[in-house]
C-alpha cells in the first residue's frame, strides 16, 4: 500500500512539474515579467490583436540596436511584442535579433 501511494505522489509531482517546466519555456513567458503590460499583450493571440494594437504593443520599447535590446535581456524578440520592429528582423521571419552562429 504503502508503495502504490508513493508512486502516486511521483506520478502527481511529475505531472506538475512537467507543465510548470513548459510553461517557463514558452518565448512569451521569458520576455516579460509577469503581471506587467508586456506579458498580458505577450500572452494574448496574434490573431485576436488587431494590426493597430500589435503596433501599438511593439512600438511601446524601443530598442536603436539588437546589442541594445540583447544588453536589455530582451532578446529575441517576436513579433507583437514590445520592442519589435522590421528593421531589427535580419531575415524577415518575424523574429528580430535572434542569436546568430559563429559570433555568440
Amino acid at each position: 500500500m504503502r508503495v502504490f501511494t508513493l508512486f502516486r505522489l511521483a506520478l502527481a509531482l511529475g505531472a506538475l512539474f512537467g507543465y510548470l517546466w513548459s510553461r517557463a519555456a514558452s518565448p512569451e513567458a521569458a520576455s516579460a515579467p509577469a503581471g506587467s503590460a508586456a506579458a498580458v499583450a505577450a500572452t494574448t493571440a496574434p490573431a485576436a490583436q488587431t494590426d493597430q494594437q500589435r503596433e501599438d504593443v511593439e512600438r511601446s520599447v524601443y530598442y536603436a540596436s539588437c546589442a541594445d535590446a540583447r544588453a536589455a535581456g530582451h532578446a529575441p524578440i517576436f513579433a507583437g511584442q514590445p520592442g519589435y520592429r522590421s528593421a531589427l528582423d535580419a531575415d524577415g521571419d518575424g523574429v528580430a535579433c535572434e542569436p546568430y552562429r559563429g559570433n555568440d
